[in-house]
């Protein structure tokens, strides 16, 4: 993915035939058939623009985090933004399904891979609330688990969630705060997971139960050995 610099001009006011300085040096280096995903305005104060950081998001579920000072100075041919083949750096790996909050946990930006786990179309997940696609028995969770993420930055976990279709299933996640206004979480179905777990804990509880059973019944022997 590259990024580009694209440099605007306040004109003042002038008749429509006046001269000056061209109002966009528009990005002639562009790939026939590339397109522009995305426009961000940056401060022009570099002690504000020190302290911020940019976040790159594919819809495959890779996102990078860079400091927004990166992308001070760009050459007229761009600037890669991030390796889509062969993350490096500070990438922080591939996931599955990548959505987007608001301080308030309403959806401002999903993946596809985000449609796919939950059955929703994008229009569906946008603006509605995080909290709405939890299991209700495990909201108490999600609830805690936003706290945790708004006071320390970060956190994981893992819950039930509902689909589209009323299917009950399993998400493993983890989430960071990129500012105070936009949280990112990252998660991964675990359901086929959870069921194998489910399954040793009953088959374990057979064993147990068996053995206890057999127990019981040696005890019953011996009594009845010393009787006779």
């Amino acid at each position: 993915g590259m990024s580009y610099s694209i440099k605007a001009y306040k004109l003042p006011d002038a008749p429509a035939n006046a001269r000056g300085r061209p109002a966009v040096n528009f990005i002639e280096s562009i790939a026939s058939g590339d397109t522009i995903t995305a426009v961000l305005p940056l401060p022009i104060d570099k002690d504000e623009i020190a302290h911020k950081s940019i976040m790159f998001v594919t819809d495959i579920g890779k996102f990078r985090r860079s400091k927004a000072t990166d992308f001070l100075n760009i050459k007229s041919n761009g600037k890669i933004a991030m390796k889509l083949d062969d993350e490096d750096g500070e990438s922080m790996g591939a996931i599955t399904a990548v959505f987007v909050a608001d301080d308030q946990g309403r959806y401002v930006f999903v993946n596809d891979a985000a449609c796919t786990m939950t059955g929703y179309t994008r229009d569906e997940l946008i603006g509605n609330n995080l909290i709405q696609f939890v299991y209700p028995d495990d909201r108490e969770f999600a609830y805690r688990h936003f706290a945790q993420v708004k006071e320390t930055g970060s956190a994981g976990g893992d819950c039930r969630y509902v689909t589209k279709s009323r299917e009950i299933r399993y998400w493993e996640i983890k989430a960071v705060k990129i500012s105070d206004t936009c949280y990112i979480r990252y998660t991964s179905d675990i359901t086929d997971k959870k069921r194998s777990e489910h399954e040793i804990v009953r088959k374990n509880e057979e064993l147990q139960a068996t053995f206890e059973e057999l127990s019981s019944t040696e005890e019953e022997l011996k009594q009845q050995l010393e009787e006779i």
